[in-house]
């Protein structure tokens, strides 16, 4: 770990430590008080609850009990001064405290469809904001966006693209990743990973109109632009195709 790194990971340390201090508690307390509630948003193997009031969160390995807790420690981080929500401490191997990101999920509610009709539509509502609130991001920030994967893949890491939320959407700066994991078997992303999140694939006959699919067509166009920018690959995907069929589009390996 360089100096950099270091000095990174011991401001967020320290800034954690010193918003326990300033609310009275300690974080054994406070992850205790907030897994009590129902969880802010569930992953495929964990679970996350904001903290109130901060630019923290929680994060629990699923199935994680409260005997699990252990004392606060500093969690290496291994990627320096990138932001993409990765712990800041741990209370043991399955209890995480992350510094926030900006922005909203990507795509549909997770298990939106369980909920009552009224709220579902609010909620195909929300998503056909975000889906236009992403086509009118600029293309740098499409650019940086990809940009960042490759520094990823660099340092061995890569995105989770099995679920849109994992990628935020921040009208006013663009967007941020979330539930990166160290790579496996050398593995790397494409530029085909952003479109089926963005466009949400499982859920996009829900919302289909002229508005959105104009929307997913302005989505490929920016991807495909920054595919080419900043060489990150554009191979073939299933996955992109039906993304490319549910915006009116005919698919070519690569970009249109």
């Amino acid at each position: 770990m360089d100096f950099k790194q270091w000095l990174v990971n011991e401001t967020n340390y320290s800034e954690l430590q010193q918003w326990l201090a300033q609310n009275k508690t300690d974080a054994k307390s406070l992850v205790n008080d907030i897994t009590k509630n129902p969880p802010d948003y569930q992953g495929g193997n964990s679970n996350f609850w904001y903290i109130p009031n901060s630019p923290f969160g929680v994060r629990l390995i699923r199935f994680s009990q409260s005997e699990d807790l252990e004392e606060l420690q500093p969690h290496d981080n291994p990627l320096g001064d990138m932001n993409f929500g990765q712990p800041i401490a741990n209370l043991g191997p399955k209890i995480e405290i992350v510094r926030l990101q900006k922005g909203r999920p990507a795509g549909a509610k997770r298990a939106f469809n369980r909920l009552p009709p009224d709220e579902q539509q609010k909620e195909l509502a929300i998503y056909v904001q975000k889906l236009i609130d992403a086509a009118n991001i600029p293309q740098e920030a499409y650019n940086k966006l990809l940009e960042n994967i490759i520094q990823l893949n660099n340092k061995g890491y890569q995105i989770d693209p099995s679920k849109p939320g994992n990628l935020l959407i921040d009208p006013g700066e663009g967007f941020n990743l979330v539930d990166v994991n160290k790579s496996t078997n050398n593995k790397k992303d494409n530029a085909g990973f952003i479109i089926v999140m963005l466009i949400d694939n499982g859920n996009f006959t829900k919302i289909s109109s002229p508005e959105t699919q104009q929307a997913a067509r302005t989505i490929i166009k920016k991807v495909e632009i920054a595919s080419k920018l900043t060489g990150l690959p554009f191979p073939y995907s299933a996955s992109v195709e039906y993304s490319y069929k549910l915006a009116g589009l005919s698919y070519k390996s690569g970009g249109s």
